[in-house]
């Protein structure tokens, strides 16, 4: 019931990744490169986490969404705290590494040293996109 409630109370806040990407501040560099290449990171991303199973899918919704601890995540899969880490870092880390080779190696678009650049520049909006991205997903990715 918490996490109901706390899904409520957040529910009205999401952002479009496209909607930060417009607000003012940052340096000229790093609005260059969200503008030029921020699109194609939200796709990518979107494929991403769109390509999880189910169980990663929910370990990420509830520690992004639902504000879950690592604890609290192990207690609703029955397993040690260290697991849902594991779980979670392997996530996150399978999300990083597709929208790298995406950005980087399918369509060769950015350098890595430019994606690392631009990953580090969008923190705050791929935790946001992941939170609209699984929220999405949530009814019509892989089954898993």
């Amino acid at each position: 019931l918490d996490r109901q409630r706390a899904r409520n109370r957040f529910a009205g806040q999401h952002v479009e990744l496209t909607d930060r990407l417009a607000a003012p501040g940052g340096s000229p560099d790093a609005l260059l490169l969200k503008a030029r290449f921020g699109q194609a990171f939200q796709q990518a991303l979107r494929d991403a986490v769109s390509r999880l199973s189910r169980q990663e899918r929910n370990v990420l919704r509830m520690h992004i969404t639902g504000h879950c601890s690592i604890d609290e995540i192990g207690r609703a899969y029955n397993v040690h705290r260290a697991t849902a880490a594991r779980w979670l870092e392997r996530t996150r880390t399978q999300i990083y590494e597709e929208v790298r080779q995406e950005l980087c190696v399918k369509s060769k678009n950015l350098t890595s040293s430019e994606f690392k650049s631009l990953a580090t520049i969008m923190g705050a909006e791929l935790e946001l996109s992941l939170s609209r991205s699984s929220d999405r997903s949530s009814d019509g990715g892989r089954q898993g």
